[in-house]
């Protein structure tokens, strides 16, 4: 079984290889690519975040979501950021 700190680097190697995917893509002019790619990258980077405080969701509706309720509701997150992963 993986340790915690494996799981958030995991979910965080993720989050880095989806945002390196979306930079190629938009510089090949996939933008449709690099949209999601994109967005992959900020539900990878956020379920890390989630994971280190106990959290874990798989379904993608769950983890934004939480992202509304307990970060940018509570002001932990600016609501400008939860408006960029909607957008996504």
């Amino acid at each position: 079984m993986m340790s915690k700190q494996s799981i958030i680097d995991y979910l965080m190697e993720k989050a880095r290889e989806d945002l390196a995917s979306a930079r190629e893509n938009l510089f090949m002019g996939r933008l449709v690519n690099a949209l999601r790619d994109a967005y992959f990258a900020c539900f990878h980077a956020f379920s890390s975040v989630l994971f280190q405080s106990g959290k874990a969701f798989r379904k993608h509706k769950e983890v934004r979501s939480i992202l509304h309720r307990d970060y940018v509701r509570l002001n932990k997150m600016t609501p400008l950021w939860g408006k960029h992963y909607d957008w996504l």
